[in-house]
């Protein structure tokens, strides 16, 4: 926690991701100082927080992101919550509208004392969607020489994946960087070599969450990022690190499509692993009892251990009930729920600006430019079979994550018609007198 005395002519704290700097001069020279850490409440604070007239809260989207991880969300907020009949408090988020909308709702919010800035999503010159892990390096792998491109990955697996596979097909100039609460952080790059000057400092850099909140990227260069997270919020944030210079920079969106089935697993794994704790909490932890024997059941020290909403407090020595995750998961389950109902892409995109639902393109694969340069080529057929393989990452259906084999005929028309192409097929004879299989490429009519 860094704080400064409070001082003349001002006198307010402005509270980021913890109490961060009190105002010596002014507001503006208070904002210069920003600086991130994590939320340290003490009794100490609490006192010192009432001695301020006017509480800024900053980044207040944190209490319904970031509870699932940190320890002392809950303290923060009800440290706030205790100043809202005494203080002046002004809570202040792009992302935050699960809560802003709740007080509004329950007209917690005086009237005139809501203030909405549009979304400006200018820079974001086009969304597409992408559908597996070989699109993903397909779009990292068209990255021109000058440009740069920034990846949020779902979990520390994956960031070595990738960074793993890329280096392996020769492209080196990759940063990679996870929170330095991380154990696994030492393996990784540290986050001055990542930003400096607001600048990215590589052409690849993957990233877990750690970079989603509270760091600006003025880089004319930066022209693609890509997400693989279904949280809206996040991905608001995500995009809201690229700060353009000037109209004319801008930047690609890419976003991983969760299918049916994917949602409705994430909806089952905050059911199971968030919410029936809280309520298995809230019915019987008073019970000494029936506590110990819920612990004893052979499925709950396993849960408990993907549970962010129970957890083992090891200062107490037992369990505690942090109810701002709590709330981070109810919230989840509703955006899920939304999105099985509406569909995924639209409504992430309408959660986070419905600016965007405008800028959506299909993303097109690198194959189709070759196809373009090679319309009606016979070919012998297991030449083009490497070619869809390697090129478009098209391969028989029922391999799913198996080893991969190269298409069939059918199976390799099927996904070129669907992008406006078609495959014919004929026996040929050749000059030794050998009939031969060939495959070739026409544009179909519109």
């Amino acid at each position: 926690m860094t704080t400064i005395p409070p001082a003349e002519p001002d006198n307010a704290l402005i509270m980021g991701q913890t109490v961060h700097t009190g105002i010596e001069k002014s507001l503006e020279e208070a904002i210069k100082e920003y600086s991130f850490s994590y939320p340290i409440i003490t009794d100490a604070a609490k006192t010192y927080l009432r001695s301020f007239d006017y509480i800024v809260s900053d980044e207040y989207h944190y209490m319904v992101t970031d509870a699932s991880f940190n320890d002392h969300v809950d303290a923060s907020y009800e440290a706030i919550k205790e100043l809202w009949t005494t203080k002046t408090c002004i809570f202040m988020s792009a992302t935050a509208r699960p809560f802003f909308d709740y007080w509004e709702l329950r007209k917690m919010i005086p009237e005139g004392q809501h203030y909405r800035l549009p979304m400006d999503y200018r820079f974001v010159s086009s969304v597409k969607f992408f559908y597996r892990d070989d699109d993903e390096l397909d779009i990292i792998r068209r990255v021109q020489p000058g440009e740069k491109i920034l990846v949020f990955v779902n979990t520390i697996a994956k960031l070595r994946k990738l960074r793993d596979t890329l280096k392996a097909e020769g492209i080196e100039d990759v940063a990679c960087l996870c929170s330095k609460y991380r154990q696994e952080a030492e393996e990784f790059d540290k986050l001055d070599d990542v930003l400096k000057g607001n600048v990215l400092q590589h052409q690849v850099t993957l990233t877990t969450t750690t970079l989603y909140n509270g760091v600006d990227m003025k880089d004319r260069a930066l022209k693609y990022v890509v997400s693989e997270l279904w949280n809206p919020l996040l991905n608001a944030q995500i995009l809201g690190r690229k700060r353009p210079l000037d109209e004319g920079d801008t930047c690609a969106v890419y976003l991983l499509h969760y299918p049916k089935e994917r949602l409705e697993g994430e909806v089952k794994k905050i059911q199971k692993y968030q919410l029936e704790p809280v309520e298995a909490y809230k019915e019987w932890f008073d019970d000494k009892k029936a506590w110990k024997a819920y612990l004893h059941q052979p499925e709950t020290l396993e849960i408990l251990k993907k549970s962010h909403t129970v957890v083992l407090d090891p200062r107490e020595g037992e369990y505690c009930w942090r109810k701002r995750a709590n709330l981070q998961a109810r919230v989840e389950r509703v955006f899920l729920l939304q999105m099985l109902e509406q569909g995924y892409q639209t409504e992430l995109l309408k959660k986070i600006d419905e600016s965007l639902l405008a800028k959506v393109e299909r993303l097109e694969p690198p194959l189709l430019e070759y196809l373009d340069a090679h319309l009606n080529e016979e070919r012998y057929y297991q030449d083009w079979q490497k070619i869809f393989f390697e090129l478009g990452h098209i391969y028989n259906k029922a391999d799913r994550h198996a080893e991969k084999s190269l298409p069939s005929y059918t199976f390799a028309r099927q996904w070129l018609q669907h992008y406006g192409y078609d495959l014919g097929s004929k026996q040929k004879r050749f000059e030794a007198g050998q009939k031969k299989m060939v495959w070739w490429v026409t544009k179909l009519e519109n």
